[in-house]
């Protein structure tokens, strides 16, 4: 008879000699069906890997012959992948990303020569997708794996809490550096997430560090659609650039330019943010500042925006309400809000100052009226501000749209 020299590499062979105990071991408990006797033979160490490395070295070399072995570092590169696997799923990003990373380990397992109808699917069909979009997301997904776990613990409807998360609130270091990193690697991810439902164009790759930068901005105020005028959105009728893909791909409405308030408007309200938030959580239930009797909501309204002083009206000092510098603050955003013109800023303060003061309580007293004493100091006023009289005051595109009555001079 001749002699048959057999297919399988001689490595092969070796490595079913060399353990061939634990060889018998598996199949004595495979056919008893004893899944822990499997697990502990799988689990047992051989040298510096276990014996489940052993089986899938085995696995891996079977798939060549003496003419076409499968090259050592094949084998070795499969033997790890099926480790993260193991640790994983051959679905995860981590084994994808393995996969991606090591190209002559993918078209291996990809080989339907070696592998047959058990061969791996293609990563994806489209490679410009897979390149530009799903494997940066992957890389993300597997760099926070713990991140997103914390994240996602947190209750969808707790957006304190999870924006507290996002800030990083109470760490330091290297720690909130990790997170703040973390917050922006989520808004990559999202926009790399993102397409139309009806035409599947996807968001701009060239566009995704704006949509990062976009989202660093508070949601309050106009901070965020201050962005989008200035990153294509100049032109309503003609958006290019990040505007555009906003509008295409995330479906927001983009604002027109005269509709967003100067910078001032938000600044204004950063430098005055403790007080601006404890002002609207007096009315708010959910607030800790929440007051929920009216009256003493006003008081403590009262009491931020006026302290008592002596004024000087017409020569007369008399003691009466005095606007609090956030109150001047406050006055002032309200007018950046109102599209008040630059020229009249200063000049819309100084008139809510007058009007939210009021007449002093005992006017009349002091000047010696009878009677309901007359005061003059906001017609004064006005009279000495014609410009701002025509111009803003009676301009309904400085009071939300609506049309004040004509000041009474003559009363």
């Amino acid at each position: 008879h001749d002699l048959k020299v057999p297919d399988e590499q001689v490595e092969y062979y070796q490595l079913r000699v060399d353990n061939q105990d634990l060889f018998d071991k598996l199949e004595e408990a495979q056919e008893a069906n004893d899944k822990e006797a499997v697990d502990a033979v799988r689990a047992t160490v051989v040298g510096e890997e276990t014996f489940r490395d052993v089986e899938r070295r085995v696995d891996a070399m079977n798939k060549g012959t003496r003419e076409a072995p499968i090259l050592p570092e094949i084998v070795n590169a499969f033997v790890e992948h099926m480790r993260i696997v193991d640790e994983t799923s051959g679905n995860s990003a981590e084994a994808k990303l393995n996969r991606y990373d090591n190209n002559d380990l993918n078209e291996f397992l990809m080989d339907e020569d070696v592998w047959g109808g058990q061969k791996a699917e293609l990563l994806d069909e489209s490679k410009e997708y897979l390149d530009n979009y799903l494997v940066p997301r992957w890389r993300i997904e597997v760099n926070y794996r713990e991140e997103d776990e914390g994240f996602d613990a947190i209750a969808e409807d707790d957006r304190e809490a999870r924006d507290a998360f996002l800030a990083g609130e109470g760490l330091e270091g290297t720690d909130l550096q990790r997170r703040i990193e973390y917050r922006q690697d989520r808004r990559r991810r999202e926009a790399m997430e993102m397409s139309n439902k009806v035409t599947g164009d996807r968001f701009p790759t060239d566009q995704i560090e704006t949509f990062v930068g976009y989202w660093e901005y508070p949601v309050k105020g106009f901070a965020q659609e201050r962005y989008l005028v200035l990153n294509g959105g100049q032109d309503p009728d003609n958006l290019t650039g990040f505007a555009k893909a906003m509008h295409n791909i995330a479906g927001i409405d983009i604002p027109r330019p005269q509709d967003v308030p100067s910078m001032e408007y938000d600044n204004i309200y950063d430098e005055w943010k403790d007080d601006f938030t404890k002002l609207e959580g007096l009315a708010d239930n959910e607030s800790e500042f929440y007051v929920e009797d009216p009256d003493l909501r006003k008081q403590a309204r009262d009491a931020m925006m006026f302290t008592t002083a002596t004024q000087t009206y017409s020569g007369v000092k008399v003691k009466n309400k005095q606007a609090t510098a956030f109150a001047l603050a406050s006055y002032k955003r309200e007018a950046y809000g109102n599209f008040v013109p630059e020229v009249h800023i200063e000049t819309y303060v100084a008139w809510k100052k007058i009007s939210s003061e009021g007449k002093p309580g005992d006017w009349g007293l002091q000047t010696g009226q009878k009677g309901e004493a007359l005061w003059f100091e906001d017609d004064w006023f006005m009279l000495e501000h014609m410009d701002f009289y025509r111009d803003v005051y009676m301009n309904p595109a400085h009071n939300n749209g609506i049309q004040r009555e004509a000041w009474n001079f003559t009363r």
